[in-house]
């Protein structure tokens, strides 16, 4: 009896070691959306952008994406997300109320190599793709995306307007 307790109390001390001293840390890098990895001076994720229509700033919703940089060890390494369309992730959004001669400014965190700003229809249809916007040819809520390419990869940024 004795002896089967002291078993058991080594192998939960051997357990309790091994679980204390393990290496969570590969974790902590992607709980961060844009975490600047200390090592290697890479971002590992798609860059912030926030939209700026007036007085008013916005945080455009980050969707489909791919990115790769170099980990800890020196290794390639990628990530791809899909995400809804840009109609279905700004449903929980309230459009910014603007009027059509409202100067509209995409704010990167980390400037792209280039982008493109597409209108959406309600019906999940790109109607329109420019390379800057300006809302004097758009009325009523419109929803937009912003599809940006750094050389790290592609990110897709998604937000609304109720333009007067």
């Amino acid at each position: 009896m004795k002896k089967r307790l002291t078993s058991y109390l080594l192998i939960l001390l051997t357990f309790i070691t091994v679980v204390g001293c393990s290496n969570n840390n590969q974790e902590a890098n992607y709980t961060d959306s844009n975490k600047l990895d200390e090592n290697t001076s890479q971002i590992l994720r798609p860059p912030n952008l926030v939209i700026s229509v007036g007085e008013d700033k916005i945080e455009a919703i980050l969707g489909t994406y791919t990115w790769s940089y170099i980990d800890d060890n020196g290794n390639g390494a990628s990530i791809a997300a899909d995400a809804d369309a840009p109609t279905s992730i700004v449903e929980k959004q309230e459009p910014v109320k603007v009027n059509s001669n409202t100067i509209v400014t995409l704010e990167f965190e980390m400037s792209p190599t280039q982008f493109q700003i597409r209108d959406w229809d309600t019906e999940k249809n790109v109607i329109g793709s420019y390379n800057e916007l300006d809302l004097t040819n758009h009325e009523g809520i419109k929803i937009f995306e912003v599809l940006a390419h750094w050389e790290q990869g592609t990110a897709s940024y998604s937000f609304s307007l109720d333009i007067e």
